[in-house]
């Protein structure tokens, strides 16, 4: 399930090594969200991770490229945005949720 790239950037990417890397390895296969499982932008970004008739899928803060054979092929880390939630004022998004919340205290009373 696991390629020797896959289990060397698991290595230099992840705190894993060793069995635990192939473990963290294959419970991503199983345990994964993929590109249908979330929202526009997650999804989009996965969907453009998923390449040449592989599959992306996220687990734990990484994002692992999935072959057709169902072996992983590489592994490297999600971007900071990834799966956090995003606050809205109407159609207007809110860049910093603690400030707006703090100079908008009136909406809240």
């Amino acid at each position: 399930m696991c390629t020797s790239h896959s289990i060397q950037r698991a290595n230099e990417r992840t705190q894993f090594s060793g069995k635990s890397a192939i473990r963290f390895i294959e419970n991503g296969i199983a345990r994964g969200k993929t590109a249908d499982d979330f929202s526009s932008k997650e999804s989009i970004y996965l969907a453009n991770c998923a390449k040449g008739g592989c599959t992306a899928k996220a687990y734990n803060g990484f994002c692992l490229i999935i072959g057709d054979n169902g072996d992983c092929v590489t592994i490297y880390r999600l971007p900071e945005w990834f799966g956090k939630k995003r606050y809205y004022d109407g159609k207007k998004p809110v860049r910093n949720a603690k400030r707006y919340a703090l100079t908008h205290s009136y909406l809240y009373a």
